[in-house]
């Protein structure tokens, strides 16, 4: 299995962009519903947006396995340059 720079770094902006959408639309959930349906309707937002903020986050600790795996079986073929900032 060889990992490409391009992909990598592809999987690791996509993870990133989910983490950061994930975690604003929790913040953005943070005042108090007025009534108790409202509440209800509020925690399962709350609910389903922490589970896709986990699942970002395993994601990108897959990644991170994934390539020093990678890296230990010599299958990077450079180290990986970064040219942009998130």
């Amino acid at each position: 299995m060889f990992i490409s720079d391009l992909a990598a770094v592809e999987r690791i902006n996509e993870a990133t962009a989910s983490v950061v959408t994930e975690f604003n639309d929790l913040v953005d959930l943070a005042p108090p519903a007025a009534g108790l349906p409202a509440a209800a309707a509020q925690s399962y937002e709350i609910e389903c947006h922490t589970i896709a903020l986990v699942r970002a986050i395993e994601d990108l600790l897959s990644l991170s396995r994934t390539l020093k795996d990678a890296w230990l079986l010599g299958q990077v073929s450079q180290p990986f340059k970064v040219t942009s900032t998130i």
